[in-house]
């Protein structure tokens, strides 16, 4: 049977819970990725990560974040670098996740589950900029097909060292590494997972270059590790071989534009998210 079917039955995921454990290289066969349209039969060995069931959003009602857009069905907020999407741990506290529950109660019934209510996508911890939550399960499953299907447009903000030049497309498959689990990797293997980033504008920023890249479903480390591919890593990601900046301690990268079709009456959504203050 189907790969992702198997662990449905193996170990009572929901189908949308097996098919994000296979993207998120969560399971392995003989060291390899896999992708859920694998097929697997009796005495095949699996080694699977599953998360942590404990793991419950609990609401938090001093965590704030600035709130772009909302309305019945959706809401757009602004997450400052340093904030994590949602809790590891349980009891975690001063995540978007934390804050969205608190304000939005009805979210702990949307999404994916428990751990990250109402969630569309998510953001590195140090990360900042736009993240797309839902009210409803049906706003959510709307949202979710749109993601999947390339039909929400995300732009991000990234300061590099070098000029790129404009545009320019990098098609290049990305896996989870298999010597350091905090990165992913470039690789031909044929179970990665085929990404692509436009890069649609470069400019002089100080003593840095101001990058634009766009990527409508980001996989995770996707914009970092092609930029890092060609040669322009991001500043201050030093995982991916970027230059440290100077009394900043994270990775200079803004998720600073969304535009969607909203779930209920179809209209085009376009909302942004001015660059932190302390960029240089």
């Amino acid at each position: 049977m189907r790969l992702d079917r198997a662990l449905c039955e193996r170990y009572g995921l929901s189908r949308a819970a097996a098919k994000r454990l296979i993207e998120q290289g969560g399971v392995r066969i003989g060291g390899r990725i896999t992708q859920k349209g694998m097929l697997v039969s009796a005495g095949m060995q699996l080694a699977v990560e599953l998360q942590n069931d404990d793991v419950v959003a609990l609401p938090d009602p001093n965590m704030q974040l600035a709130v772009r857009f909302e309305d019945e069905a959706l809401v757009v907020v602004d997450k400052p670098a340093g904030v994590p999407s949602h809790p590891l741990r349980p009891g975690e506290l001063g995540c978007a996740a934390n804050m969205l529950l608190a304000r939005y109660p009805e979210m702990a019934g949307v999404g994916y589950g428990p751990r990250e209510p109402g969630l569309v996508h998510r953001l590195d911890n140090d990360t900042s900029g736009l993240l797309i939550a839902a009210r409803t399960q049906t706003a959510f499953a709307a949202l979710r097909d749109a993601l999947m299907g390339g039909l929400i447009d995300k732009s991000y903000f990234a300061l590099v060292s070098r000029p790129i030049a404009v545009p320019r497309t990098v098609s290049l498959a990305l896996q989870p590494s298999q010597k350091n689990s905090r990165r992913v990797e470039v690789n031909s293997d044929p179970h990665a997972r085929p990404t692509v980033t436009e890069i649609v504008r470069c400019e002089p920023r100080g003593q840095s270059y101001l990058v634009e890249a766009r990527a409508s479903h980001a996989y995770r480390h996707q914009i970092r590790a092609h930029l890092a591919a060609i040669d322009a890593p991001i500043a201050g990601d030093v995982l991916y071989g970027g230059e440290p900046v100077e009394g900043i301690n994270r990775h200079l990268l803004h998720a600073a534009r969304v535009r969607f079709r909203h779930p209920q009456h179809d209209q085009w959504l376009e909302i942004e998210s001015p660059l932190p203050r302390d960029w240089p």
